[in-house]
């Protein structure tokens, strides 16, 4: 997986490009977000129209995400998901925990406005 980041005011934007699998995460995403948590990021956005797939290893690392930057006292926000992912997500219900935008703009005005 590649992971781009662009900041945008406070906000982090990360797009994910690549499957969220096991062999494939390898803690990349976590690594990016608790690295930008130390030096102070607290607002995260991202993007992952460029995630095919996912398998429990990347819910794992998107659950770690989520939980290092609510811990860190922080929000994130995803956007652009893919019907596949978008399908795992509704079966194991963690669209009850994350909070799924359709845009960046849509992401970003959350972020911005809290």
């Amino acid at each position: 997986m590649v992971i781009e980041q662009e900041m945008i005011g406070p906000v982090a934007v990360l797009s994910l490009q690549g499957a969220m699998t096991a062999g494939d995460t390898e803690g990349r995403l976590r690594d990016s977000v608790r690295n930008l948590v130390q030096q102070g990021t607290r607002r995260f956005a991202l993007d992952m129209s460029g995630v095919p797939h996912m398998d429990s290893a990347g819910l794992g690392e998107l659950m770690s995400v989520h939980t290092t930057v609510n811990r860190g006292g922080g929000q994130i926000r995803v956007f652009n998901i893919t019907k596949r992912v978008s399908n795992l997500l509704d079966m194991t219900r963690l669209w009850m925990v994350l909070d799924a935008f359709d845009s960046k703009d849509a992401a970003l005005k959350s972020l911005l406005d809290s």
